[in-house]
């Protein structure tokens, strides 16, 4: 049965229920009528005035909620009825949209087909806003959905990291340093997808693995000046004076948040988790200010996709997926001088480059690759 059959079905008892009602009522104003007056009787006159009030009363409550269940019963059926929408046709639709996206389909486009509910007429507002929200947020995911798809796609093959394992990544390592208990703020520009994206790997994570940890509050540094950013996560601190991780999901909002704890002279009392690395991050690792850094091996985002294209122009070499994910690295201050010197940037081993991808013999004349804004390059073996 759907919910718009149990809802009239609600609707026909509460039928049954005022028609019987009623009926007593009218029996009663009808009694209290005829013997209003007569001074002789089972009922005295004082008791039939009663009677005669109570049953007219009833009947004009009666008839006043009788509009009103007629006036809103239509309404209560719309909001049965988006409900239904959302949850058979806008959400499958955006979930399936998500897998097809992870899987290299860059072809679909989605539109929101239910439209808003009109908050100013019916009853239940709060429900008729709520549900407003809700399609607000889904048509924003749409949106965001089709900005990465806007332009038709020919790609070869993606090279990059996955945004929610990063934050996965993140979200098991503060899991370890708190001891896998106690509460958690986030933070991060919200404005980006790739931002949410690590935000929600970082939630899975810790609903799947430390459900003793909890996020007590999501702070959006999207839009807003350094100063606001600041004023928000005192104002979390204050609310949550045993807090203890805060996780940055960008390198802004990471800074800003280590800047305020050394302010407050927490360094080390609060755990930090932040994003990517840079000389200004590096020496917040050695420092103390983030406990760990995940970052997404830059280098390795540009080496490999330039390998990839030589040996598919060169040596007709085809990528095995759609999709080549990189693994972020988990950097702390152990750790750091094996990916990052500070005055000098990224450390490349040779154990590293021996994980890279290897240039192939060529097979066809070599072709000649051009960068944007710069000179056509002859594309040749890279030396090792």
């Amino acid at each position: 049965m759907t919910s718009i059959d149990s809802l009239f079905n609600r609707i026909s008892v509460r039928v049954w229920v005022f028609m019987v009602a009623g009926c007593v009522f009218l029996a009663s104003g009808l009694t209290g009528l005829i013997f209003i007056g007569q001074t002789a009787g089972w009922i005295n006159n004082q008791t039939a005035q009663w009677l005669a009030w109570i049953g007219l009363l009833g009947l004009a409550f009666e008839l006043w909620v009788w509009t009103l269940m007629t006036r809103f019963k239509d309404h209560d059926g719309d909001l049965a009825q988006i409900g239904s929408a959302l949850a058979e046709k806008e959400i499958p639709i955006l979930t399936s949209a998500i897998t097809d996206l992870t899987q290299g389909d860059f072809t679909r486009r989605l539109s929101l087909e239910t439209n808003l509910m009109n908050e100013s007429s019916g009853g239940q507002t709060v429900l008729r806003q709520l549900m407003n929200r809700v399609l607000n947020g889904i048509s924003a995911c749409f949106r965001s959905y089709n900005w990465i798809t806007d332009e038709p796609c020919e790609r070869l093959l993606y090279v990059g990291t996955d945004s929610f394992q990063e934050g996965q990544m993140a979200g098991e390592i503060m899991g370890q340093i708190t001891a896998g208990s106690g509460k958690i703020m986030i933070i991060g520009y919200m404005a980006q997808d790739n931002i949410k994206l690590r935000m929600g790997g970082f939630r899975n994570k810790l609903t799947e693995k430390y459900p003793g940890m909890q996020v007590v509050r999501m702070l959006s540094s999207s839009g807003l000046s350094n100063e606001e950013v600041i004023r928000d996560i005192q104002n979390c601190l204050a609310a949550y004076p045993d807090l203890v991780g805060c996780y940055g999901a960008d390198s802004i909002s990471a800074s800003l948040l280590s800047d305020y704890i050394e302010s407050m002279h927490q360094r080390g009392k609060i755990k930090v988790v932040s994003h990517d690395l840079s000389d200004d991050l590096a020496k917040r690792i050695e420092q103390g200010f983030f406990n760990a850094n995940v970052s997404q091996n830059p280098f390795a985002q540009g080496y490999d996709p330039v390998i990839h294209l030589f040996n598919h122009l060169t040596a007709g070499w085809q990528p095995p997926a759609e999709r080549l994910l990189i693994h972020p690295q988990m950097v702390s201050k152990q750790n750091l001088n094996q990916f990052w010197v500070v005055g000098r940037g990224a450390v490349q081993s040779a154990e590293m480059l021996n994980e890279r991808p290897q240039v192939l013999a060529p097979k066809a004349v070599p072709a000649r690759l051009a960068l944007p804004g710069q000179p056509q390059l002859v594309a040749r073996q890279h030396p090792r």
